[in-house]
């Protein structure tokens, strides 16, 4: 089989290396349609979220759907705080060492240690889709069933993606680049701070409905039998460990053991809260609910006549509210 096959709309498997560049090819025509920017990201187990270290520590995954019962994350109160004190202890250790650093704003710090392992709330992207694939194998030992390379199609203006973007929940990324090693990377990050969903993919399926969600983000699935050729490739490209910032310079390294002992500090004194228990959410009475508000709906439109729905599949619903459970 030497073209990708596409599972479901946002998802696809790639069993060659000329699939994969097959869909690499077949998202940056996206980009065109979506108006959007293509940022990528490297897994080396297909099953894993889209999360960052801080969520996968702190954070309950919960599903986005209409019979989901959401709940607030229990770390939700202290995460401000925690991600406060985290910050400035990494920025003191980093100043001392590094007195031209005395400048950074919160966000540049955050990227400049989530490049050098730092616990931060930032998801690491970059604009290759090759250093994406890097990353994918950077640990491969042949005995995994398959990676995975993430595409997100960032757009700010077109609807509906322009409306993901929040100043507090979900900011939009700044493409500036403020370290040799993320230069080197073609690195972004994206930062995610929702009181409810604790990784991309569910935050989005949650502001944009499931075919908008699969559309802007695609989850590419490498099987085994493409990954022999598709590491060739790499090497012709001369993406590797050294290319990448991961040797070479001594501050790298000074800047990783900082970002260990800070991440040490705060796993050991730092507990994650268990999740609540959840009720069960009777499908049944919601169908119900559904149906007698839809006759409700079309019974005040008259019959014979049609009216607006403003691009909500569900006119008759009002926006879905989280049931918060304490």
């Amino acid at each position: 089989m030497r073209y990708p096959v596409s599972t479901m709309l946002g998802h696809f498997g790639c069993d060659t290396d000329v699939s994969f560049a097959s869909v690499i090819d077949r998202m940056r025509r996206w980009e065109v349609v979506l108006q959007s920017r293509a940022i990528y990201r490297g897994q080396s187990n297909p099953d894993w979220l889209l999360q960052s270290l801080w969520e996968r520590h702190f954070l309950h995954p919960q599903r986005a759907g209409l019979y989901e019962p959401y709940y607030i994350q229990p770390h939700d109160g202290a995460r401000v705080r925690l991600q406060r004190a985290f910050l400035e202890g990494f920025r003191r250790q980093v100043e001392l060492s590094f007195p031209q650093e005395t400048d950074r704003s919160d966000d540049q710090l955050w990227a400049v240690g989530r490049h050098h392992g730092l616990v931060t709330p930032l998801l690491d992207w970059t604009l290759d889709p090759y250093k994406a694939l890097h990353f994918a194998l950077r640990h491969w030992a042949g005995t995994q069933l398959a990676v995975a390379v993430w595409v997100f199609h960032v757009s700010e203006t077109t609807p509906p993606y322009e409306g993901i973007w929040d100043a507090d929940i979900f900011p939009r990324i700044d493409w500036a680049y403020i370290s040799a090693r993320q230069r080197t990377q073609e690195g972004v990050f994206t930062r995610l701070s929702d009181p409810i969903f604790a990784d991309l993919e569910q935050y989005l399926r949650n502001r944009l409905g499931d075919r908008p969600a699969s559309a802007c983000l695609v989850k590419i699935e490498i099987l085994p039998s493409a990954i022999p050729n598709l590491i060739r490739e790499l090497a012709r490209r001369g993406i590797d460990e050294a290319s990448l910032g991961f040797t070479g310079e001594s501050d790298n390294q000074q800047l990783d053991d900082i970002a260990a002992h800070c991440n040490s500090v705060l796993m050991a004194g730092n507990v994650p809260p268990p999740p609540p228990t959840l009720p069960k959410v009777d499908q049944q009475v919601v169908v119900e609910a559904a149906k007698r508000l839809a006759g409700q709906l079309l019974a005040s439109i008259g019959p014979g006549r049609a009216q607006l729905t403003g691009r909500k599949a569900f006119p008759f619903l009002s926006r879905p509210r989280p049931r918060y459970i304490s």
